[in-house]
């Protein structure tokens, strides 16, 4: 029977050996990641808020009450919370009602359990790197496909913000544009009208479960154009021609989101501020990009790898940015492929937008990565350079690095779940606690970053009775030297 059963397992292997590689890189992201973290707990604050969101939602008519009142950002904090007067505006708001009905589905099927929700993301986490196995493997061998395939699955940064359940949002909405890109790279080959539909259906989902993905258009409508290039579909036209011959095909994407940001419109006018502004335009500019240069730091850092380097040794993190940077360069200088590379590059800056508005988080980079990953492909791939001497010492150690991530990733995990586990029995004895019954609560001295000031959501929840007046004294917080 063993026999028999190894035999059927080998053969299925060499018939199916991408459908085989692709299951087991899902069981190994979904097991590494997911199954041994049974004691995990809420991350915080956003945690706390989120699953708030979902608690109010009862019935399937609030579900599609998301759509009307969709901004996930209200009624957040405890009893002694100002909370804004001004009524949301289209600038102001987060409109994203899918992520509201996510959590509200969860909310109905878990409640207050919170490692089904950690599966949840490990789950579409570990889809999203079958998915980009899969593309990496229409441009590379196997081997490298799936290192890279694990670089982005156990990545530092993408991994310490990922037991939040709150960014659920993220791993969706990266799945629903990357399936959205192949079902219209399918169509361009095929010209299916099926799949254009798809492809359009799948981006306006992505639309209403996280707004980053409204410049997609805009990235689609270049890979459009530089794809019908490369492989002569079109021949020898104008430059006016094949604009609108792109617009057209790349129509439907560029509609989806006239659609969304019109509804938004309606549900959350513009109101321009009375306030002038005092600060001369270059100089804002200026402090703009001087502000921006740590976070660019840090933005480097995230997207070789580099987060897990302590801060404190930035001569060793120059000379790794220099390298890094040095070589970079030199293979774009001999690379037969120089404006798809500028492509892939411009577009994961488009892609994070809310970054070049507001402020950098770590976190953007994960629906980026993608797009910084084909312009590493493309960087190395289509090199005049022979690389065949260093391609397997290389590959070594980029494995070895994955060995190392794999490590970093379980001792980090392993000590946020033992935190978790202990700020969850306490919270639970003392929801339990007799003496508190409807009775009014203040925290004080609580650690920042398990609870923050959003700590009345989760006692709302766990002791059922939202109208609970619930306060905190930010002043005697406690921040935490080692948050792990």
């Amino acid at each position: 029977m063993l026999k028999k059963t190894i035999y059927f397992l080998t053969n299925f292997f060499k018939k199916n050996k991408q459908l085989s590689l692709s299951i087991l890189l899902f069981f190994i992201v979904f097991i590494l990641l997911g199954l041994p973290y049974k004691n995990w707990w809420f991350f915080g604050a956003d945690d706390f808020h989120a699953l708030f969101e979902g608690y109010k939602i009862k019935t399937w008519k609030d579900l599609l009450y998301c759509f009307y009142d969709g901004n996930i950002a209200q009624g957040a904090g405890p009893s002694n919370y100002i909370q804004p007067i001004e009524p949301s505006t289209f600038f102001s708001t987060f409109y994203r009602p899918l992520y509201l009905i996510f959590f509200g589905i969860q909310y109905w099927l878990f409640g207050t359990y919170a490692y089904p929700y950690f599966l949840v993301n490990v789950f579409f986490h570990a889809i999203n790197t079958v998915i980009l196995f899969n593309i990496f493997t229409k441009l590379i061998n196997y081997l490298p496909a799936i290192l890279l395939s694990l670089f982005f699955a156990l990545h530092p940064q993408i991994t310490y913000r990922f037991g939040a359940i709150v960014n659920l949002h993220y791993y969706i909405n990266l799945m629903l544009m990357l399936l959205s890109v192949l079902a219209f790279k399918k169509f361009l080959d095929n010209k299916k009208w099926f799949n254009y539909f798809f492809a359009t259906i799948l981006f306006t989902l992505s639309l209403f479960t996280r707004e980053t993905s409204v410049v997609l258009p805009a990235i689609m409508f270049f890979g459009t154009y530089l794809y019908q290039n490369k492989f002569g579909k079109t021949g020898i036209k104008s430059f006016l021609k094949q604009f609108t011959e792109t617009l057209q095909l790349t129509a439907g994407y560029w509609l989806s989101s006239l659609g969304f940001l019109s509804l938004r419109l309606y549900l959350y006018p513009i109101k321009f501020s009375d306030q002038k502004i005092n600060i001369p335009i270059v100089s804002k500019v200026k402090l703009l990009f001087i502000e921006k240069i740590p976070e660019l730091k840090v933005f480097i850092y995230d997207m070789f790898g580099l987060s897990w380097l302590p801060w404190g040794h930035k001569t060793i993190r120059g000379i790794i940015i220099v390298t890094l940077f040095s070589i970079m360069t030199w293979l774009f200088i001999k690379n037969k492929k120089k404006i798809h590379i500028i492509y892939f590059f411009l577009s994961t800056f488009l892609l994070l937008w809310p970054s070049l508005l507001g402020h950098y988080n770590p976190r953007y980079i994960y629906e980026a990565y993608p797009l910084i990953f084909l312009g590493f492909i493309f960087l190395f791939k289509y090199s005049k350079i022979n690389l065949n001497p260093i391609k397997k010492p290389a590959l070594a150690l980029f494995g070895v690095y994955i060995l190392f991530f794999g490590f970093f990733l379980t001792e980090n995990f392993y000590r946020r779940e033992k935190k978790y586990n202990i700020m969850r029995l306490a919270t639970k004895n003392l929801v339990q606690n007799p003496e508190i019954k409807d009775r009014a609560l203040c925290f004080f001295g609580y650690p920042t970053d398990m609870f923050g000031q959003q700590n009345a959501d989760i006692f709302w929840i766990l002791l059922n009775n939202p109208s609970l007046p619930m306060y905190f004294d930010p002043s005697t917080a406690i921040t935490q030297a080692d948050s792990n």
